[in-house]
């Protein structure tokens, strides 16, 4: 597990019974501090990682308002809005 500062020996059981909890298991976590994870954390198991930064914040909002920029820019057909008559 990956944080952007060192966290005090409490933190670590306390995260490491709450991983221990959720999955039914003992893995023994390792501690690793990344500065450059700017107010985020960064779990990896099996190849897997759940991570949240503001840098991973940042980067996803940016791609969720150019995908609404893009939308804007390419409005769907208008659907017919009145009722078909039969």
């Amino acid at each position: 597990m990956c944080t952007a500062a060192d966290l005090p020996k409490a933190q670590h059981r306390a995260i490491q019974d709450a991983f221990d909890a959720a999955f039914a298991t003992h893995t023994s976590l390792r501690f690793e501090v990344r500065p450059g994870l700017i107010g985020g954390v960064e779990l990896t198991v099996g190849g897997q990682k759940l991570a949240w930064s503001i840098d991973d914040y940042l980067a996803s909002l940016e791609k969720d308002i150019d995908a609404l920029l893009k939308a804007e820019d390419h409005p769907p057909d208008e659907i017919e809005a009145q009722p078909k008559r039969r």
